[in-house]
């Protein structure tokens, strides 16, 4: 059986995005999407010194300030965090928070309907 090839750039958002696959390395990364060393941690709100993993969502360009249209509400399931949401939607995260009334560091409890 012949697995089918997903393509390495997706999009969510109108944000060019990648899955981290085994064996990616972040120096392989910015090599291989041409990005300067402080672009991957800037854009998906990391620390400069922070480390990939397998399955991990990297954009590839900066987060915007809300979801696009169709995909305003959320409904948060068990071990979602903000961060995770703000992923999944290309959403910066403070923007995020903001739009919640939610103090930063707080994460939404399971159910909670997130915009």
């Amino acid at each position: 059986m012949v697995a089918a090839r997903v393509p390495r750039v997706m999009e969510n958002n109108k944000l060019r995005y990648i899955v981290v696959r085994d064996g990616d390395t972040r120096e392989k990364l910015e090599e291989e999407f041409q990005l300067l060393r402080w672009e991957l941690s800037r854009y998906n709100e990391l620390s400069n010194d922070f480390k990939i993993t397998p399955g991990q969502i990297l954009y590839l360009q900066p987060k915007k300030e809300k979801a696009e249209t169709g995909k305003e509400f959320y409904n948060a399931a068990e071990g979602d965090t903000m961060y995770l949401i703000s992923q999944r939607f290309g959403i910066k995260l403070k923007s995020l928070y903001k739009m919640n009334r939610m103090q930063e560091d707080s994460e939404p409890e399971t159910g909670s309907t997130i915009w």
